[in-house]
């Protein structure tokens, strides 16, 4: 037991700060859950429905119920993630992920589908792309902290691209089922780095946020380790967390509205299913290289003045689809499109770090992220209700338009708040 203990307790000495550690461990568990995300789904749906028989709508609501089941359960990992840290909960919830997906691959029927996808979902979603990893960034990191956060966002469409390569490669060789057993099995050996690793704080190893010495803290040092921090019951009864969220539920449903159809959309205006799903592969490329860009930006100016800029840039890539036919060009705006989806998402999580600060940003979010989530779950539904409905992708693209357009808008009101 005192062995045991000890193991507990050891932290392996690195060169640099052990923040990037917790970063780039923590990127493990976010690549296992992606294998359920919407990004994923929405480039492999087609192997999935063609050997399950289902539909567009059958697939688009189990990611919509298991989306609003992450929203529901966002503010209940935040409150977790602010008391235990990532080192309990990522590596419990990765057992829990690594058993969905290996009786998802034996699924028989659309019910036992539904059942397990949603279930890795609703939980992998909160714990191991969103809330659970970005806590504990937003705790190791100040000076740097949008930065770092841009880099842990780009974790999940660099993952989400690459599962979509693994499973499309597995599927076209044998079938999309075996992909979620080597998923599954991913699932049990993750969790051993992401135990040994993993912290809640860098005061817990003896360091401050960026990596100063509590032992040699000088003046500059205790501005990092006393930033200002908001009381959760105070946070929630400012004007700009919440027009953060109806915001921020905009863009994620924007997300989902048209990233769900863009593989469809391809493949319908004669482009192979193959190369559908690479052109939303190289969306999610440039997703995961302008991730860092968004928060370096933010760390240059502000995270507030990025997203009121970036929004209406997001508005009029996407209008371009209004205006083309597919083909080629369409290629390239879908990877263009890339660069701005998941940036304004995590400028979303910056702005409540530079608002609110680190103490409660776990339980402050749990406001902010479902929000977003359940704007991500509403997108898929919509989006194929409006393609049914209107008997084309116009309608989709011109909603994606409007949304951004009052998204924009609700960011320039949402102010600072005073302490």
């Amino acid at each position: 037991m005192q062995k045991l203990a000890q193991l507990m307790k050891w932290t392996p000495k690195t060169p640099f700060y052990y923040g990037w550690v917790v970063l780039g461990v923590s990127a493990m568990g976010t690549y296992l859950s992606n294998a359920s995300s919407t990004v994923t789904m929405a480039g492999i749906q087609g192997y999935i429905l063609n050997d399950t028989g289902g539909d567009r709508y059958t697939l688009s609501s189990a990611v919509t119920i298991g989306t609003f089941g992450s929203a529901l359960l966002t503010p209940l990992f935040g409150r977790l993630a602010d008391k235990y840290g990532p080192r309990l909960i990522m590596p419990l919830i990765s057992i829990f992920i690594g058993v969905c997906f290996y009786f998802l691959s034996g699924a028989t029927s659309v019910f036992q589908f539904f059942v397990f996808y949603i279930l890795a979902r609703a939980i992998g979603t909160p714990a191991l792309i969103s809330i659970v990893p970005r806590t504990a960034v937003v705790n190791f990191f100040y000076e740097k902290r949008n930065l770092a956060l841009g880099i842990q966002s780009a974790f999940r469409p660099m993952s989400g691209g690459l599962s979509i390569q693994i499973i499309s490669m597995i599927a076209t060789r044998s079938n999309w089922r075996n992909a979620y057993k080597f998923f599954s099995l991913y699932g049990f050996l993750s969790i051993i780095p992401l135990f040994f690793f993993l912290r809640k704080t860098p005061e817990s190893i003896g360091l401050l946020p960026d990596g100063k010495s509590i032992s040699n803290e000088n003046n500059d040092q205790k501005i990092t380790h006393k930033e200002y921090s908001w009381d959760f019951n105070k946070a929630i009864k400012t004007r700009a967390l919440w027009l953060l969220s109806i915001s921020q539920f905009l863009t994620m449903m924007v997300m989902g509205v048209v990233g769900f159809q863009f593989v469809p959309y391809l493949n319908d205006s004669g482009m192979s299913l193959r190369l559908a799903a690479t052109a939303w592969s190289c969306s999610i490329v440039m997703d995961a290289i302008f991730n860092p860009v968004w928060g370096l930006l933010g760390d240059r100016f502000s995270p507030r003045s990025v997203l009121i800029c970036a929004t209406p840039l997001a508005a009029l890539v996407t209008s371009v689809f209004l205006v083309i036919d597919g083909g080629i060009l369409a290629f390239m705006f879908v990877a263009i499109w890339g660069a701005f989806i998941g940036g304004l998402e995590v400028l979303g999580g910056m702005l409540i770090a530079n608002y609110y600060g680190r103490n409660s940003f776990g339980t402050i979010s749990g406001v902010l992220m479902p929000f977003q989530v359940g704007g991500l779950g509403l997108g898929p539904l919509t989006g194929t209700f409006l393609f049914k409905t209107f008997a084309g992708y116009s309608a989709v693209f011109f909603f994606a338009v409007c949304a951004y357009v009052v998204a924009g808008f609700l960011i320039v009101f949402a102010r600072k708040p005073i302490k």
